[in-house]
């Protein structure tokens, strides 16, 4: 439980983070298992039913939603006050969508 030990080294967990960091590395360790599937595999696979096109392996998009997973898990657990600058999270959230917004609306 790696992720947990270098959570536990930096924060006080109650329970139930340490639960919420279990599953996270629950996530993370289907989307590694999903990975070494694709590099058997490859990224292409055999179309449906035996269709004679090639279609990308759904565990490309599986182990995907699975980083995410765990990547939504972690930025709950996060401290507010980023390590940075003492700026919360969410106030860098925010930053970060209104720079992304101005740029494309070329504002």
């Amino acid at each position: 439980m790696e992720l947990i030990e270098a959570f536990e080294d930096a924060y006080e967990l109650g329970p139930e983070q340490r639960e919420l960091l279990r599953l996270a590395e629950e996530h993370m360790e289907l989307a590694n298992q999903l990975d070494a599937t694709i590099r058997r595999d490859g990224h292409l696979i055999a179309g449906y039913a035996g269709q004679d096109h090639r279609v990308i392996h759904p565990a490309i998009a599986e182990a995907r939603q699975q980083r995410k997973a765990a990547a939504d898990i972690l930025a709950a657990l996060a401290p507010e006050e980023s390590v940075t600058g003492g700026v919360s999270m969410n106030e860098a959230r925010t930053d970060l969508a209104r720079k992304a917004a101005a740029a494309r609306w070329g504002r």
